[in-house]
């Protein structure tokens, strides 16, 4: 489910930035613009993708029995800032390849 609304989050913003780009961006500085609002849509999806990581990771090494009891525990150890634990590491494996 996260995947999904990231995934729409990310393409949104992505064709938002584009239609901007068409219109403001010189045509020889359109890759440039091309990569820059690629990355200003992982770094709008991120909001949902990396939470989603993150409780799919624990999950995924069995720290946590179920979905729920995953999100209380991360949420009790850090709150809010608990939830974008490696948010930069992501940032900087995905943003390149976006």
């Amino acid at each position: 489910l996260l995947d999904s609304l990231s995934g729409c989050i990310k393409f949104g913003v992505y064709e938002l930035c584009k239609q901007f780009s068409l219109a403001h961006v010189p045509e020889e500085h359109r890759e440039l613009s091309n990569f820059v609002s690629a990355a200003v849509a992982f770094i709008a999806c991120s909001v949902v993708l990396v939470p989603g990581e993150l409780l799919k990771t624990k999950l995924q090494a069995k720290m946590y029995p179920g979905v729920r009891a995953c999100i209380a525990g991360v949420w009790k150890e850090g709150g809010m800032r608990g939830m974008f634990q490696g948010y930069k590491e992501i940032l900087v494996r995905d943003v390149p390849y976006t």
